[in-house]
């Protein structure tokens, strides 16, 4: 009942092959049994499946590899994409479908899809020793919405602005968690949001972890001043603040 152990074959031969890195991705559908005398249950997914690939290294830290971090940004992309907003990660905790430690993606309360990481005994049986990650997108649990047509808003004529965030926060927050006190505290003009960084270790305190976000102000009407980007990032930091998330020292 699951597309990933014929994707992983896929990535295990193109490793062993000597490709570096391998991303791939099927559709497909799957059957589950539901008991004598009955059709099994039919589902349509979206399979992911991806390993390798290095990052330059920061001041802080080595060069890494292609993490679940990584791997999940990909499916917020594609479900972003789709015009899904409002995604949520949570540790999976129904049917044994998924392994231990899948994480399950969703919206509002329609869960769409789970990713994890192969465990080393799997990795071994595929003679992989690099991390491997993958995932499957419930295609039938796609909201309707995104089949309807699409809008399309004039890009703006006036600059936007970046600004970076480099936070400690407590490992008993989720970078969700971080997301949704940005964006309530950011207002409209905030164009986007992205994670940059995510790192444990050296000048992080105990049960914290460093996460990194870029946001990018921009408005549709007039070029914004640095004086209100100033007002709305102190605000940001204000409501980090209160669940005592703080700025790492530079």
């Amino acid at each position: 009942a699951s597309l990933v152990p014929g994707l992983a074959d896929v990535v295990s031969h193109n490793l062993r092959h000597g490709s570096p890195e391998v991303r791939v991705f099927e559709i497909g559908k799957t059957f589950q049994s539901r008991g004598a005398g009955k059709l099994a249950k039919e589902d349509l997914w979206l399979g992911l499946a991806a390993s390798g690939g290095d990052f330059e290294p920061s001041k802080e830290r080595a060069g890494r590899s292609y993490g679940l971090d990584e791997f999940k940004g990909v499916c917020e992309s594609l479900l972003r994409a789709l015009q899904i907003d409002d995604l949520k990660w949570q540790a999976y905790t129904g049917e044994e479908l998924f392994p231990h430690g899948a994480l399950a993606i969703s919206s509002g309360r329609q869960v769409l899809g789970f990713v994890w990481e192969l465990s080393p005994r799997a990795r071994k049986g595929l003679g992989v020793r690099q991390p491997m990650f993958a995932g499957q997108i419930k295609l039938d649990s796609l909201p309707h919405s995104f089949l309807l047509p699409r809008t399309y808003q004039e890009p703006s004529r006036y600059p936007s602005v970046k600004r970076d965030l480099a936070l400690v926060v407590p490992k008993s927050m989720t970078q969700q968690d971080v997301r949704d006190l940005i964006r309530k505290a950011a207002g409209k003009q905030l164009e986007s949001l992205e994670l940059f960084d995510h790192y444990e270790g050296k000048h992080i305190p105990d049960g914290h972890q460093g996460l990194g976000f870029s946001l990018v102000f921009r408005a549709g009407d007039r070029t914004l001043e640095e004086s209100e980007i100033d007002r709305w990032v102190g605000k940001i930091i204000k409501q980090l603040e209160g669940r005592e998330v703080k700025l790492r020292d530079a």
